[in-house]
C-alpha cells in the first residue's frame, strides 16, 4: 500500500494532464483547461498521500511517536 504512493501520485497529475489536454481540444480553450485539470490532478495526489501518511500514523500509534495536532 505504501510503495504504490509514488506511482498514485504521478497517475493522477499526468490523468489531470491528458483530461486538460483533451478539453483544450475540443473546444479550443488553450491552455486554461489543462492547467485547471493539471492543478486538480496534483491536488488528488496530494490528497491521496495525507490518506495514506494519517492511515499509518494510526497503524502505527504504538511506537511511543505521536502524530501532530489536526492529523
Amino acid at each position: 500500500m505504501y510503495g504504490t504512493i509514488g506511482l498514485e501520485m504521478v497517475l493522477a497529475t499526468l490523468v489531470g494532464y491528458w483530461i486538460g489536454a483533451w478539453v483544450d481540444a475540443r473546444l479550443g480553450s488553450e491552455p486554461w483547461a489543462t492547467v485547471f485539470f493539471l492543478i486538480v490532478g496534483v491536488a488528488a495526489g496530494i490528497k491521496r498521500l495525507v490518506t495514506v501518511v494519517r492511515r499509518a500514523l494510526r497503524e502505527d500509534g504504538d511506537d511511543g511517536v505521536q502524530a501532530p495536532p489536526g492529523i
